[in-house]
């Protein structure tokens, strides 16, 4: 019996060692896990403060120089920055910046810190100790140069006795209104442009130069749908299509006499003028004088005798049309060109309209549609 105290006694002996072991690794572990939270909790806290910054704004010495307001505005409302220092700098004193930096555009920004690491910038470049941004727009100031790079000059020569020709002018607000910086506006008539007219072999008016400093802008990519870059990499825009001033001929070509002829009989036919005038006018054709004349009208009997027309509404358009040459080439699937260059529309049965067949009298009526 005794032997079996001492023995319980001993067991409990080690039990309670064992169990002051375990409470001993646990406050351990315990106190462990608590530094290793507080420290990842610091770090953390550390991690989410604002990263002190300097910021240097570079100006350009040029007025039309665009602006970096938004990128500034970007970086003064960025929760993770925290703007220490704001300067700006002339061309003139930011020239060790510039050079220190590399900068070739201006205005510029750069952002300096001593945790240069620790954040980042989108459009800025890492430039030595800092974060560069140069803008990418134009107009802007060559840092090296000190040119101010797309300033563009345009020239429009037109012919005051044509009224009807195109205001080019209007091209030229466009493209201001796209962001192109014209800095200097010309217009000039023939005589005043003499030395332009030769120099870029123009021979209709109006016409538009623009200088080269137009490449500098994206919408210059596309100049070429328009027309050509001449060899002094100015862009010039010469008039392909009428109405335009011929300075050989001292003409205007491209003023169309629209003449439409329905037949008042036929109530279930369709408005020649509605149907045919606006898909003249998206060819481009510009309309001097438009008649609408009925079939049984004198100059309506002449017109359908004389062309031998056969079958009605039709539309007719005064030799002046044929100076159109998208027109011209649609047009020999629709209709004929005549001997005196009048070009009449035939082919009433690919519209799907109701017309009149002037060799049987009848109405052709468009064939009904099958549901599907």
């Amino acid at each position: 019996m005794e032997k079996l105290l001492r023995f319980a006694r001993n067991a409990t002996g080690i039990a309670l060692v064992v169990l002051t072991l375990i409470l001993l690794l646990n406050t351990y572990s315990i106190l462990k896990l608590s530094k290793e939270v507080n420290s990842i909790t610091e770090k953390n806290r550390e991690a989410e403060k604002p990263v002190s910054v300097n910021v240097a704004l570079l100006g350009c010495s040029g007025t039309e120089c665009v602006k970096l307001d938004q990128e500034l505005t970007a970086l003064k409302t960025n929760s993770k920055l925290k703007i220490e220092e704001e300067k700006s700098y002339t061309k003139e004193t930011a020239k060790d910046l510039i050079t220190k930096y590399s900068i070739k555009r201006l205005p510029a920004i750069v952002v300096t810190s001593s945790n240069l690491d620790k954040f980042s910038l989108d459009g800025y470049v890492k430039s030595n100790d800092a974060l560069v941004f140069e803008t990418i727009q134009v107009p802007y100031e060559d840092a090296v140069t000190g040119k101010v790079v797309g300033l563009v000059t345009s020239t429009v020569i037109s012919e005051a006795s044509c009224k009807e020709c195109p205001k080019l002018s209007l091209i030229v607000n466009n493209l201001e209104q796209a962001g192109v910086v014209i800095s200097e506006k010309r217009n000039l008539n023939a005589d005043e442009a003499k030395d332009l007219l030769v120099t870029y072999n123009i021979t209709k008016l109006p016409s538009l130069i623009l200088s080269s400093e137009f490449s500098n802008y994206e919408l210059a990519s596309n100049w070429q749908l328009l027309d050509h870059i001449a060899v002094d990499k100015n862009y010039v825009l010469d008039l392909q299509s009428p109405p335009y001033y011929d300075l050989k001929t001292k003409k205007i070509p491209g003023l169309v006499t629209v003449t439409t002829i329905n037949d008042a009989i036929c109530t279930n036919c369709y408005n020649a003028t509605q149907v045919h005038l606006p898909i003249i006018l998206r060819f481009g054709v510009y309309v001097k004088n438009e008649k609408s004349l009925d079939a049984s009208s004198a100059e309506a009997v002449q017109l359908i005798q004389k062309y031998k027309i056969t079958s009605l509404p039709t539309v007719l358009m005064s030799k002046e049309a044929v100076d159109y040459t998208g027109l011209v080439n649609a047009w020999k699937d629709v209709g004929s060109i005549e001997s005196d260059n009048v070009m009449i529309f035939r082919k009433n049965e690919i519209l799907g309209l109701a017309y009149k067949d002037l060799a049987t009298g009848k109405i052709v009526e468009p064939a009904p549609q099958v549901a599907a």
